[in-house]
């Protein structure tokens, strides 16, 4: 029987309490002895022959640590079930595949592995379950007999399992098998100290062992290798993937001990990586001050920024790594070292709510009304997130509310455009300019509350007296005009509810009903026709609401109108009725619907023509028949 099982026929939940501690609940309960799981993972040979003389088989099986699923046999496999297995495959037919072979070595069970070889080739996958589940006889069964090549990424599941054993029969048969990885097996250090191993070869990664010793905090085996009286040849400064040696990979994982030893050794401390990263770019994630204190102390410079314009307090702040801020600080880093996009550690700070490191750096002087790209301050950063902490903090420190990024943005507009109602409250407590106008778009803060239907901000900027009369764009659209157009109505409620003039204009003569009819919203619509809104008002080209909605494919719009008493026979300046544009439009329901609430049905326009006209020239016979059948005439029966 398999004593590895990491099989179980229930679903589970997995909770991820934090990087260290995972929790798996069983949903269901464990399989009762009279299920058929259980059967097989005990291997009731009895219990099973009953249970099949009754049942049928189920065809597969849920497999916990994948949504692969097991057959049955490949289930009696796993668990060692040898009994149910013969039985499964002479009486049942069962085909033994692949991973019927590579589930028998964690079962363990010697008899299914050796049916299972007689079908199926070993792979690697049974290499590394066979390490994984510690099935060292099946590893030295497949390495004495020579049945597969063995791949040196193998090893890695050596350091996972920490099965030792593996790694002494892989030294057996080829001692340098186990370079690099075997570094990360502290007890079997002792092989590396086999002069006659290939301490240069790499990995996958183009890592050397000296890298996995420093991953790994194999203290006593850097030594080794360092050692001059041990006569090894090893790179110190040997590059792995992304141009890492192990003086960096030391750094990324914090490791002090090691840093010394190679840097006792001669380790260039000012080795970047692919990213133009030195090593206090890693170290400044952690609060440890023994490894920048060491690269300090050899002149590692301090201010070194990376291909992005990144320097090591640029990453202590966006870690929110306020011990390292300060340390860097009191070391020489530059608190107005900019990045490519003009950012310093404090605009980082306040992108990331990293309220101690701004603290920090606000306590070193850093100045608070800097500007990054575009004209985008720390407060415009930290408006747009509602970080309000953040923005109390500059807001406290001399950080100017009205600041403008280069499109005129303020802070507030940020707020607004997000949604950010204590943010909002901070900014205007703290004096903003609640009208303040973009550049280019002469936008408010408002207008950016309205077009995102934010109707808490929307009525905060009103209390504060925010402009609803002035509008904005080439139509001087209003904050209402936005609101039908946005489909706003919680927004649409909180305007009105202010007495805003609901039938005012844009320069096109738009009203917010024709917004709302233009841009189908009919709960909007229904909203302003309940509110009082002229449903007859006229835009420049004289179209009512009714002309608009008269375009449209169904007809619940314009029998809305209708009933609020929208004018059917209204003329624009091309003396056009709705009845002219639902008949150019093949509208046959609006057409259907205009005339039975008496719309004139040979009216002419600017261009002599009826609606049976357009009809005619649109070639819709339905509507023409329509037309006709209530007395319709065209310009050549006039």
């Amino acid at each position: 029987m398999s004593t590895y099982p990491i099989f179980i026929p229930c679903p589970i939940e997995v909770k991820q309490h934090n990087d260290d501690l995972v929790q798996f609940d069983l949903l269901q309960a464990y399989p009762e002895e009279s299920s058929i799981y259980y059967m097989i993972m005990h291997d009731k040979i009895d219990a099973f022959k009953n249970y099949v003389s009754e049942n049928s088989l189920p065809n597969d099986f849920e497999n916990l640590i994948s949504v692969e699923k097991f057959t049955i046999l490949e289930a009696c496999c796993y668990f060692g079930s040898v009994n149910i297995f013969y039985f499964l495959h002479e009486n049942f037919n069962k085909k033994i595949t692949p991973k019927c072979l590579q589930n028998s070595v964690i079962g363990g069970n010697t008899d299914i592995t050796n049916k299972c070889l007689k079908f199926c080739k070993v792979d690697d996958q049974c290499i590394a379950n066979a390490i994984g589940s510690y099935n060292n006889k099946f590893l030295e069964y497949v390495l004495q007999n020579d049945l597969i090549q063995i791949k040196t990424d193998c090893i890695k599941d050596i350091i996972v399992s920490q099965n030792l054993k593996a790694a002494f029969l892989l030294y057996k048969k080829d001692k340098n098998s186990i370079i690099p990885f075997v570094a990360g097996l502290s007890q079997a250090t002792e092989l590396l100290k086999d002069k006659d191993l290939d301490f240069s070869k790499k990995d996958y990664k183009d890592w050397t062992v000296l890298h996995y010793a420093a991953y790994y905090h194999n203290i006593e085996l850097c030594n080794y290798l360092l050692d001059p009286s041990n006569g090894i040849k090893i790179d110190i400064e040997a590059s792995g993937n992304g141009n890492r040696t192990p003086l960096i990979v030391t750094t990324i994982y914090n490791n002090p001990e090691i840093a010394k030893i190679l840097i006792s050794h001669g380790a260039n401390i000012k080795v970047t990586d692919m990213d133009n990263s030195n090593c206090l770019h890693y170290i400044a994630r952690y609060t440890n001050k023994e490894i920048p204190t060491l690269l300090l102390s050899h002149g590692i410079d301090i201010n070194h920024k990376n291909k992005y314009g990144l320097t090591a307090l640029h990453i202590a702040a966006i870690k929110n790594n306020h011990e390292i801020v300060e340390f860097f600080l009191s070391h020489g880093a530059d608190i107005n070292a900019i990045d490519l996009k003009n950012k310093t550690a404090l605009h980082f700070a306040a992108e990331k709510n990293c309220k101690e490191s701004l603290l920090v750096l606000i306590s070193h002087g850093a100045n608070v009304n800097v500007k990054m790209d575009k004209g985008i301050t720390s407060l415009h950063l930290a408006s747009e997130r509602n970080y309000t902490e953040i923005g109390n903090l500059l807001l406290s420190n001399g950080a100017m509310a009205d600041a403008v990024t280069e499109e005129g943005k303020t802070s507030l507009h940020y707020a607004a455009e997000n949604n950010c109602k204590e943010m909002t409250k901070l900014l205007l407590s703290h004096g903003a300019n609640v009208n303040e106008k973009e550049k280019l778009t002469q936008k408010m803060p408002l207008h950016y509350a309205v077009v995102k239907n934010h109707f808490e901000i929307v009525a905060l900027l009103l209390s504060h007296g925010a402009d609803v009369i002035t509008g904005i764009g080439d139509y001087k659209k209003t904050a209402l005009h936005l609101a039908a157009e946005s489909n706003g109505i919680e927004t649409a409620k909180v305007l009105i509810s202010n007495r805003l003039n609901i039938n005012s204009r844009d320069e096109y003569m738009w009203t917010a009903l024709h917004y709302a009819v233009n841009n189908d919203h009919i709960e909007m619509c229904k909203f302003l026709l309940s509110k009082g809104i002229r449903v007859n008002a006229k835009d420049k080209q004289r179209n009512t609401a009714l002309h608009y909605a008269a375009k449209k494919e169904t007809k619940d719009l314009a029998e809305l109108l209708i009933s609020f008493g929208a004018d059917v026979n209204s003329k624009n300046s091309f003396k056009k009725t709705p009845l002219h544009i639902a008949a150019t439009n093949k509208s046959k329901d609006i057409v259907e619907l205009l005339l039975s609430h008496d719309a004139s049905i040979n009216d002419i326009d600017s261009n002599n023509n009826t609606a049976l006209d357009y009809a005619k020239s649109f070639h819709n016979k339905e509507i023409i028949q329509l037309l006709i059948s209530h007395g319709a005439i065209s310009k050549s029966h006039r």
